[in-house]
Formats: C-alpha cells, structure tokens, sequence
C-alpha cells in the first residue's frame, strides 16, 4: 500500500515538475519575442462602508490585547508574590513580551495599511 502511494506521489511530482519546466520555457520564449504582458495595477480597496467596521473591530480587538496583558502582569506579580514563581515568571514574561507586541502595533499597522 504504501509503495501505491509513493509510486503516485512521484508520479504526480514529476507532472508537476514537467509543468514547472513548461511554464518556464513558454515564458523565456515571449520575454525573447518581445510579447511581455503589461504590469497590473492592482490597489487593494474596502467596499463601501467597510472601513470604519474594520477600524472598531481593529480598536476592540487591541484595547482587549492591552486588558489581556494587564491581567497577565498582575496574575504573574501575584502568583510570584505567592510563592509559584514559574508559572509567575511565565505569566509576567509573557505580559512583557505581548506589551512590546501591542506596542510595535502602532507602528507596524500604520505601515502596513499606507503601502
């Protein structure tokens, strides 16, 4: 059974590999005649009235990640203070590290949605 499969896994590699030499071979040939297709100009747009939806959803979900990270600081400083620091350790850690994440947001989803 499992050579069954093998011989079909191979088989259908080594289509899609003849495919892959095809694909490449039919465009060096146009790019050699000179036939290149022209560029797409492609701008990703919301549908109308979607982007305040979007932008509430993206403002709870990060207020939620910043009450997420409160929580997780707090329980770790107190399991820490009653006496199982590992899984403190684990908990603030983890509140430390979600707090930069949180905080590298601002810049990074502004960059991300201006192109």
């Amino acid at each position: 059974m499992v050579r069954v499969l093998n011989v079909v896994a191979y088989d259908r590699l080594r289509w899609m590999m003849w495919v892959g030499v095809l694909a490449i071979l039919l465009s060096m040939t146009a790019v050699i005649h000179g036939q290149t297709t022209p560029p797409l100009d492609i701008k990703p747009e919301a549908p109308p009235g979607v982007g305040a939806m979007v932008q509430k959803l993206i403002n709870w979900l990060y207020w939620g990640g910043w009450v997420t990270v409160f929580g997780a600081g707090i329980y770790g400083g107190l399991s820490i203070a009653m006496g199982d620091s590992e899984k403190g350790k684990k908990f603030l850690g983890g509140a430390i590290i979600g707090a930069i994440v949180l905080a590298a947001l601002t810049v990074i989803i502004p960059a991300l949605v201006s192109g």
